[in-house]
């Protein structure tokens, strides 16, 4: 199933709208009005972190290779600023949810510096799986640049 998703999605257009409604995606999950308890190190809720930003990984490697014709080295170089940038934000914004609540600044949801590590993990992992199926299933066989 990866390998058929991973071939199938080749056009710039499907990769950037993809890439698209996987951030709005988590923009939106993270404002939702959801008192959160998982403030500090929760396991459950950095696999969660992580899973999420590893899938955002691929999906913004992917856009920067397919989309924007990088090699492999910027396009890692250019997913983990941006998706670290992504995350940084994200978790600011978790900080206005529901503002006229309590919280740190003012809202129901609390920001996590470790929640922003998680992701960081997440990233890493992303770039890391896609390396790996790049390698295993193109077509051409070649090695990643």
């Amino acid at each position: 199933m990866i390998r058929s998703l991973f071939l199938h999605i080749n056009s710039p257009k499907l990769t950037k709208y993809v890439l698209i409604a996987y951030s709005l995606a988590i923009f939106v999950v993270s404002g939702l009005n959801i008192k959160t308890s998982s403030h500090g190190f929760v396991a459950k809720d950095k696999i969660m972190h992580i899973t999420e930003y590893s899938i955002l990984g691929v999906l913004l490697i992917r856009y920067f290779i397919h989309s924007r014709k990088f090699n492999f080295k910027k396009s890692a170089i250019y997913t983990l600023v941006f998706a670290t940038i992504f995350a940084i934000s994200d978790e600011i914004h978790q900080g206005f949810v529901g503002f006229f609540s309590t919280g740190v600044f003012g809202g129901v949801r609390d920001p996590d510096i470790l929640d922003v590590f998680a992701d960081i993990v997440g990233i890493l992992v992303g770039i890391y799986t896609y390396s790996i199926i790049s390698v295993k299933y193109n077509k051409n066989k070649r090695k990643i640049e």
